[in-house]
């Protein structure tokens, strides 16, 4: 009996906040140091940079093809087009006088 009197004291003393903080969840600091950041902003630098060289490394590996692969057709373009030409020239000569 005495030991239920003594509970019942202690909880009707206590304050409400001191049990509500044994509930709380624990908070974090996510506050960053300035020297954090810029620590931060440089790795952001790098990665962005080896990213822009990357992709500068596959620009001109296709403007390289493509510079080869014109100047591999060039020929064969320009053998088409005097065809082309032949042709019709042909036509314009067979058309007045037979068709």
């Amino acid at each position: 009996m005495k030991a239920t009197v003594l509970l019942v004291t202690i909880l009707a003393l206590t304050p409400a906040t001191v049990l509500a903080q044994e509930k709380k969840q624990p908070t974090y600091d996510f506050t960053l140091t300035t020297e954090q950041k810029l620590y931060s902003e440089k790795l952001l630098r790098i990665r962005l940079n080896q990213q822009i060289q990357k992709i500068n490394t596959v620009v001109k590996q296709a403007l390289r093809e493509t510079q080869e692969v014109k100047q591999f057709s060039t020929p064969y373009l320009v053998e088409f087009q005097r065809r082309n030409e032949d042709i019709q020239r042909r036509r314009d000569f067979i058309r007045p006088g037979g068709i």
